[in-house]
């Protein structure tokens, strides 16, 4: 896909380092515009549910080094039937098969099994060293309710780029638990 940066299917391009400051200020940004371009509420919180969750995940979890420009990228564009959250973000090569096999599972789960696993890892509190409690993508395969698209590229030695990509759909009749998993996804 080309991206146009004056397409006004582009509700939200970021690239840069992603802060706690600015996913305050770019959320009311995108809250703005999806109450502009989206009348249902349902999918309003969806959209924002996930976005939220994708932009965390992004500042959380992304290599910072001051050796290193930042590779964090945060999009969000309205396509016909849904709206896609892209993210890109270095990890480290270590992670990588961790993550991939985790996103594996995830996306392998039904609505049911999400909604279970994500109650009880409340109650259990158990934190990542990076004092989350690793419910981030678990809740956006709830939201969304289709599964998770993502990628690994190598980088260097050290590093992958690690690509994800949400898409919450704009008729409410695809989150239905039946739907999940069902609907084929193409990667491109």
């Amino acid at each position: 896909m080309k991206l146009d940066l004056n397409d006004p299917k582009l509700l939200l391009l970021h690239k840069g380092n992603v802060t706690p400051q600015l996913i305050e200020l770019i959320i009311e940004a995108l809250e703005q515009s999806v109450t502009d371009l989206e009348s249902e509420r349902k999918i309003k919180m969806k959209l924002t549910n996930v976005f939220i969750e994708a932009f965390q995940n992004v500042g959380n979890h992304s290599v910072k080094s001051p050796l290193l420009p930042s590779a964090d990228i945060v999009m969000v564009i309205s396509m016909d039937n849904y709206y896609k959250i892209t993210t890109q973000n270095l990890i480290e090569k270590s992670q990588s098969e961790r993550l991939t096999e985790k996103l594996e599972k995830i996306n392998s789960y039904s609505q049911d099994e999400l909604r279970d696993i994500y109650k009880r890892s409340l109650v259990e509190e158990e934190f990542s060293d990076k004092g989350t409690a690793g419910l981030g993508f678990i809740d956006i395969a709830r939201k969304s309710g289709h599964r998770l698209l993502f990628k690994v590229h190598p980088f260097n030695d050290q590093f992958d780029f690690f690509t994800f990509e949400a898409r919450v759909f704009k008729d409410p009749a695809l989150y239905s638990a039946s739907n999940r998993g069902k609907m084929k996804i193409s990667s491109k």
